[in-house]
């Protein structure tokens, strides 16, 4: 088993050394980023967003051809069920969101508090039925709060809160308070 085990690290391992394929940022080039108001720079950092989610979804699906990819899949065929490798082996899917500016509060010359609401409205599949926390997270949004500084004559997303219904306060998710690895989902 250690050997399976071994050996399923270092091909993923390989995977990740292997030479990439083409420069996908040729054909989906990055957005232009607009920073001389707080609401153009939190559109602009949204483009930027969106544009990653595209090429990451690109890039993973090359990467789904590559030989370090064949190789998991067969050793995943002898050391996973059939359930967990339905599960692994889901496309991937490319997530669509709907951002709606509610408010732009400039406090200072230099700071400015923008206050969204962001709904996940990526298509779901036939099969899939949302539970009613999830209908409603999909129906009414979520709450964002983005403080902007200006640096020079820039504005620079500088934190991102998210709304804490059961709190009823206000939590940072960026930066982040624990820079330190501590979660272990990828390492079930």
């Amino acid at each position: 088993m250690r050997i399976l085990m071994g050996a399923l690290v270092a091909v993923l391992v390989a995977g990740c050394l292997q030479k990439e394929g083409e420069d996908l940022t040729a054909k989906l080039p990055a957005p232009a980023a607009d920073t001389s108001t707080p609401d153009r720079a939190i559109k602009s950092y949204w483009a930027m967003r969106d544009w990653y989610i595209n090429i990451s979804h690109a890039d993973h699906t090359q990467r789904q051809s590559s030989p370090a990819e064949k190789k998991k899949r067969e050793l995943e065929d002898l050391l996973v069920s059939e359930e967990i490798n339905k599960e692994s082996r889901t496309p991937w899917r490319r997530e669509t969101f709907e951002r709606t500016i509610k408010e732009v509060k400039t406090e200072t010359e230099s700071r400015a508090v923008v206050l969204v609401n962001i709904k996940n409205n990526t298509q779901l599949a036939p099969d899939e039925v949302p539970d009613s926390f999830d209908r409603k997270r999909r129906d009414e949004g979520e709450m964002y709060k983005y403080v902007l500084e200006k640096f020079g004559s820039n504005w620079k997303v500088a934190e991102i809160s998210s709304y804490r219904d059961y709190k009823k306060d206000w939590d940072v998710t960026r930066p982040s308070k624990r820079p330190v690895p501590s979660m272990t989902y990828s390492a079930q």
